[in-house]
């Protein structure tokens, strides 16, 4: 193959352009990030509410994608009004349980049982986004072979370093022995790396991408030997949180692109005002409910709409071509 690439050939593959990519999908900058996000919290540590907090505006963008996609809900109405009636019942026997079985170490925290639900399908949402993205990636160059090796690659060390920090988090667990695993979450991640980088120029949107994924699913590992309080740390987190929020409001972005008919025709050729005003208006409604209105209040619905950006979202994205 000649190493020389066309015009053509070099555009292919990034969903935008190759800057605005590396910026907003695969998010090179967030070391900058863990840097902010160190200064803002030197000295304390990041709670999972925090994390919450700055990152909750990309599960609100779920429901207009659903109730505005004409070419899908209309047909499915019933399918998707059935999922919200199940995460709501969901969230309302998480409220009875904890109500009837208060929880040792958080007794008077009604909430308690929905968040651990919440981490674990979180964990999972964040494991598959991953591999969904860089699986667009191979589709974009035509590389259809590996799928489901790279999903379970991706997945196993995401879900790995996600379960560390809540056990670490929690001091529910010695991390000094458990981070003689670590090591092998990342094998599998490095060698596809290295295997992207053998094959041509052509992959750089996915070289690009996973070698980003694994520097910082590393450095999230790497920051929990570090006192809870500790900036540095606090920042990792911090930027992880992000790291997935804006690559999820990026592909959403792009995804609004080639939507078609009723409010689309408006928005497709601006998917980021759309995406600015549903940001700025969830700022807006979740600082209300945090300041003005009631802390528990806001976490219900957080939850609640987290459920539904969870299994909304599976379906969304899954939809066969021709109704998606």
């Amino acid at each position: 193959m000649s190493s020389t690439l066309t015009a053509k050939e070099q555009g292919q593959g990034w969903l935008f352009s190759p800057a605005t990519d590396l910026l907003i999908v695969a998010n090179v900058a967030w070391p900058l990030l863990a840097l902010l996000g160190a200064v803002a919290w030197a000295g304390e540590g990041i709670t999972f509410l925090q994390l919450y907090v700055i990152s909750v505006a990309h599960r609100w963008i779920t429901v207009p994608l659903v109730l505005f996609e004409r070419r899908f809900f209309p047909a499915q109405a019933r399918r998707f009004g059935l999922v919200a009636g199940v995460t709501t019942s969901l969230t309302g026997v998480g409220l009875l349980l904890a109500y009837a079985l208060p929880h040792p170490k958080a007794p008077d925290n009604l909430l308690i049982y929905l968040m651990m639900v919440d981490y674990v399908w979180n964990a999972w949402h964040f494991a598959s986004q991953h591999a969904g993205i860089f699986r667009i990636y191979g589709r974009r160059i035509g590389e259809m072979e590996g799928a489901e090796t790279e999903k379970a690659v991706l997945r196993t060390m995401a879900l790995w370093a996600i379960l560390r920090v809540a056990l670490t988090m929690q001091d529910l667990v010695d991390i000094a022995w458990l981070s003689w695993f670590d090591p092998l979450f990342f094998i599998a991640p490095l060698w596809w790396w290295f295997r992207e980088i053998r094959k041509s120029r052509r992959s750089w949107p996915r070289i690009s991408y996973l070698g980003s994924l694994v520097l910082l699913y590393g450095a999230v590992v790497g920051v929990l030997h570090l006192p809870q309080t500790s900036g540095i740390r606090s920042g990792v987190l911090v930027a992880h949180a992000l790291f997935h929020a804006i690559e999820y409001l990026a592909v959403c972005g792009w995804s609004m692109m080639g939507k078609r008919g009723g409010i689309w025709s408006w928005a497709a050729p601006r998917p980021w005002l759309l995406i600015g005003v549903v940001v700025v208006l969830s700022a807006l409604g979740n600082g209300a409910l945090l300041v003005l209105g009631s802390p528990w209040l806001w976490g219900l619905a957080t939850l609640w709409v987290s459920y539904l950006h969870y299994a909304w979202d599976g379906m969304i994205w899954k939809a066969p071509a021709k109704t998606a």
